[in-house]
């Protein structure tokens, strides 16, 4: 099977082909770890003190997984990873829909670009290999604008994948969308082709599968009925993971009004099961039997006409509890506006919390807002403030930085109320509530993330599971600092080789969520030419954090931190089940350190 890497340089104008070495494949797959094994490649041949975001030199890579467009099951998503504007370390992001089976469908498995357009430009990518055209008709378009627009031109086998004003502008968490639903949100990766003044990147290929032979067909089904299965299957395929926020509060660790309290008295109103009246259909991925994503419309009221998508967990807690709304309706319309402007919606809704913290306790006012009232629930402020964000103007100049730039840009205190890690604003979970999410908010390759480490055994695995795998049954005890290292460890591995494999975490972890990479390695060795087993995708696994970590290294040359906001290590939580709780990191994190292979400082060894 021949893996081809096709190189754009927009300063010059000119693409061309090279075969990828097999042993690079076999080592790290494809997706996520061959991103960060070619972008480490490229800095060991710059002077990475001279590469920033925005920089010319920088490289977007953009790769399938090893098992996109093969026909695995929800195995169609691509990778993008460049240096981020947010953080100024690895930028990682992950979009689903057609992009990836038609990329593959071309014998293209990654695309590698650099430099920098003298005007605005979209990419082609086709049979032919890349066209660059000029793009200043789109510039200042929405992100739904500008694929309406070039649809019309375009045959009707193609993907689009654009950034609105928010990249244009260069909002350090701007995103990339295809259509309604998917989103290449965190790190800002939006931002960069902004920078490089790309609007958007069109792939024309056939989403048809190739046909399978009987034992391939027959691994397949097995894992698809493992899917369908799942005791969540019923609930991810009716709400996707939008049904949770009711749990999280009952927890005590929902991100209420900026990690002010931990749980929020509207959290009934906006999770996912009362927004089911406002659904029309589901939509789902190329060979997903889940059907998570769900088309709404709001029909009356203030928000009558919004059309779009349904948001996940993560948006709604990020413009709800985070920000203290509790209307469904403004967080279903907030959702698709940051859509439409191409505003990663977790960074979003947690800059607005940000910013809406400091106004209530009096670091910011009226007039530095521009006017803007944002009481905490207001609705039509954090829509004024998303607007301004995207668009550069009043405090949205500030606010683009992302919570950590901005809070030292802002001062006065401002720097008590940054919630995040590497620069990358946390998710959902105050992290006192599960001692496991704070470990990998702390050590995650792209900052305070979940998804890429996606710490499902914490809450699932049963205690004699744990035992086995972890050494102790206080690994799953989301109290206990006991066994959570060998724990985030092995979620990381996981986490990694599904972004490599090009598969979705949602049926792959949420759902059957083993964590042993059994099914991964059968389905590699079925639909592929490697032989894998699942030790073999574990230990790649570890490997790609670690090219990972010496990516993050490289760019970091004052030493990168692991650590959490102050908050949480020193503050404990006051009321609810997690009460008395705080995060004692450093044991955990010297055990990961121990656990990885790297020295007491985090650093790989030779």
């Amino acid at each position: 099977m021949a893996y081809t890497r096709l190189d754009i340089d927009l300063t010059t104008g000119v693409s061309q082909k090279e075969a990828l070495p097999d042993e690079l494949i076999c080592r790290y797959l494809g997706g996520r770890g061959l991103n960060a094994r070619l972008i480490h490649d490229t800095l060991q041949k710059t002077h990475t003190d001279q590469v920033s975001a925005f920089d010319p030199a920088n490289v977007i890579a953009m790769s399938c997984g090893l098992l996109t467009g093969t026909g695995a099951p929800s195995g169609a998503r691509m990778h993008l990873n460049t240096i981020s504007p947010l953080t100024d370390i690895l930028g990682s992001s992950n979009i689903g829909g057609d992009a990836g089976t038609r990329l593959r469908s071309l014998g293209v498995f990654t695309v590698v670009i650099t430099g920098q357009a003298e005007h605005p430009v979209w990419i082609h990518l086709h049979q032919d290999g890349a066209d660059i055209h000029p793009a200043g008709h789109l510039w200042g378009l929405s992100t739904g604008e500008t694929e309406l627009a070039l649809q019309k031109d375009l045959p009707g086998d193609s993907t689009v994948m654009s950034i609105g004003p928010a990249g244009e502008n260069r909002c350090a968490f701007a995103c990339i969308m295809s259509g309604n639903h998917h989103a290449a949100g965190r790190t800002g990766i939006g931002a960069v082709m902004g920078a490089k003044r790309i609007k958007a990147v069109v792939i024309t290929g056939k989403k048809k599968l190739p046909k399978l032979d009987i034992a391939q067909k027959a691994t397949v089904r097995v894992f698809t009925r493992k899917i369908m299965k799942a005791p969540l299957y019923p609930v991810f395929s009716k709400l996707s993971n939008s049904g949770f926020v009711i749990p999280i509060d009952e927890k005590g660790m929902l991100s209420t009004r900026n990690y002010s309290d931990i749980t929020f008295e509207g959290a009934k109103k906006v999770d996912g099961s009362a927004m089911m009246k406002y659904v029309q259909k589901s939509v789902t991925c190329p060979k997903c039997p889940v059907h998570c994503k769900a088309d709404i419309k709001i029909s009356e009221g203030r928000y009558r006409g919004t059309t779009g998508a349904r948001p996940d967990l993560e948006p709604i807690i990020a413009l709800g509890p985070k920000c203290g709304l509790d209307d469904p309706e403004a967080v279903l319309y907030l959702h698709n506006l940051c859509n439409r402007l191409g505003l990663d919606v977790i960074s979003a809704g947690s800059t607005a919390a940000f910013a809406m913290d400091l106004f209530n306790r009096g670091i910011l006012d009226r007039e530095a807002t521009g006017g803007i009232d944002l009481s905490w629930g207001n609705a039509n402020g954090i829509e004024q403030l998303l607007n301004a964000i995207a668009n550069d103007s009043g405090i949205g100049s500030t606010l683009k930085l992302g919570v950590h730039k901005a809070a030292h840009a802002i001062g006065n205190g401002a720097q008590a109320f940054d919630f995040t890690a590497k620069g990358l604003e946390f998710t959902g979970y105050d992290p006192r509530g599960m001692m496991g999410v704070a470990l990998g908010y702390a050590v995650s390759s792209r900052g305070g993330d979940f998804c890429s480490v996606y710490n499902i055994p914490e809450s699932r695995f049963t205690p004699e599971r744990a035992v086995s795998e972890f050494g102790t049954k206080n690994a799953i005890n989301r109290f206990s600092l006991e066994g959570k290292a060998p724990l985030i460890q092995r979620c990381m591995a996981v986490s990694a080789v599904i972004d490599s494999l090009g598969l979705c975490k949602v049926p792959a972890l949420s759902l059957v969520g083993e964590f042993d990479l059994k099914n991964e390695a059968a389905l590699v060795t079925a639909l592929t030419d490697l032989e894998m087993n699942f030790l073999d995708l574990i230990q790649t696994g570890e490997r790609i954090i670690t090219e990972e970590r010496l990516v993050n290294l490289a760019l970091s040359p004052e030493g990168l931190t692991d650590t959490i906001s102050e908050k949480f290590l020193t503050v404990p939580i006051t009321q609810g089940q997690a009460k008395g709780s705080r995060v004692d990191l450093a044991p955990m994190l010297a055990e990961f350190y121990q656990c990885m292979g790297w020295d007491e400082n985090g650093v790989p060894e030779a």
